[in-house]
């Protein structure tokens, strides 16, 4: 008889985050181009499988001067690289977990994730009772939170996931959030990038610490303290910190 040929199906990129099902495995990071309500909204409209919001600050802040972000390109054939000091601008956990943000990011139908960054402790804290609040006000319209533990950029600020002190105590503070343990959002964390093994031991042994609790880990943020310079003003590509800031894009998909 005769053989029916059957096209192959398309590959899925189907998948899911701490049980949120997802289109598409590949969402944007939380960065430079995902602090107003218009980039998100953007981003919902694209083919990204998520939203995720500029990691927030307690209060809003303009953070480091400028230029602070600046993209390099690599050469056919490979992502544009950058490098970028931001230190963490952003308008405020309010704005993030407005019903202006929320109902705009609603409306393209994308899973819509808060990220946030507190300059202190009690910051975490106070920000995710105001995340728990909005989301038993806006059902559904926030489908996780993920913790910034990585920022590099804040001068002074030591990075939270390389103090591991800090991030054990920072944690143990944040699960011991009644509010937002009630409120059943899932909780991700964003680390540093990791380069020597008994960095990833001690960074594995506080997460299962709280295995139960934490739904995902996000490996990783931008490479930090790297340095790029203009060949042709043999100068910093950026100005805080000396021109010292994080690699990303093309620089960094390789690891």
């Amino acid at each position: 008889g005769r053989r029916r040929l059957v096209a192959p199906m398309p590959p899925s990129l189907r998948t899911s985050l701490a049980g949120i099902p997802l289109e598409c495995a590949v969402y944007n990071a939380s960065g430079p181009k995902s602090g107003h309500v218009s980039d998100l909204v953007n981003v919902g409209h694209s083919r990204a499988g998520a939203v995720l919001s500029k990691s927030a600050t307690l209060v809003k802040q303009s953070g480091n001067p400028l230029p602070r972000l600046r993209q390099i390109a690599l050469g056919k054939g490979l992502a544009q690289g950058s490098i970028n000091s931001e230190g963490l601008p952003n308008a405020g956990i309010d704005y993030y977990i407005s019903q202006t943000v929320l109902d705009g990011v609603a409306q393209t139908g994308k899973p819509y994730i808060v990220s946030l960054s507190g300059l202190k402790m009690e910051d975490n804290v106070e920000m995710l009772g105001r995340i728990a609040s909005a989301a038993a006000a806006s059902p559904g319209k926030i489908k996780a939170v993920e913790l910034n533990l990585a920022c590099p950029n804040i001068p002074g600020k030591p990075t939270v996931a390389l103090d591991f002190d800090q991030m054990a105590s920072v944690l143990k503070l944040v699960l011991e959030h009644q509010g937002f343990a009630d409120s059943g959002l899932p909780l991700g964390i964003k680390l540093a990038p990791y380069f020597d093994g008994p960095h990833f031991d001690q960074a594995a042994e506080i997460i299962n610490a709280h295995a139960g609790r934490i739904a995902y880990v996000v490996t990783m943020n931008t490479i930090g303290n790297c340095l790029t310079i203009d060949t042709e003003t043999e100068s910093a590509t950026i100005a805080p910190k000396g021109g010292f800031g994080g690699l990303a894009g093309g620089f960094a998909k390789h690891i």
